[in-house]
């Protein structure tokens, strides 16, 4: 997961990565995501896993508590066999999930497997 910010033009852009069925981690807590950070981890064994989610949780319990909030949320879905994002009801509590937190949902492929 990556958090950037560029104070001069207020732009903000945040990458969260799930991967498939797998449950979307992070050792970030959304408190403080967008506070300036000099630290950086190397070792994936020092990482402190702070959420295990699913994609509504994702959003309800981690990109809605964002401040400032994301003002949308673009989706691809890569070349994962396994991916969730391909039935409709997790498709739908998706979109909800995003809607009642007032993001714009964008979804794009930008890859298809061979």
């Amino acid at each position: 997961n990556r958090y950037f910010y560029e104070p001069q033009n207020n732009n903000r852009l945040t990458y969260l990565l799930k991967f498939g069925h797998r449950p979307f981690r992070s050792s970030w807590d959304v408190s403080y995501i967008n506070e300036h950070s000099d630290s950086l981890v190397n070792d994936p064994q020092n990482v402190d896993i702070a959420q295990t989610l699913n994609w509504t949780e994702v959003i309800e319990d981690f990109v809605c508590k964002m401040m400032p909030r994301p003002a949308f949320f673009v989706f691809n879905s890569g070349l994962w066999a396994d991916d969730e994002l391909v039935e409709v009801d997790v498709q739908t509590k998706i979109v909800q999930s995003l809607s009642n937190c007032n993001i714009i949902s964008v979804y794009k492929t930008t890859t298809i497997p061979m």
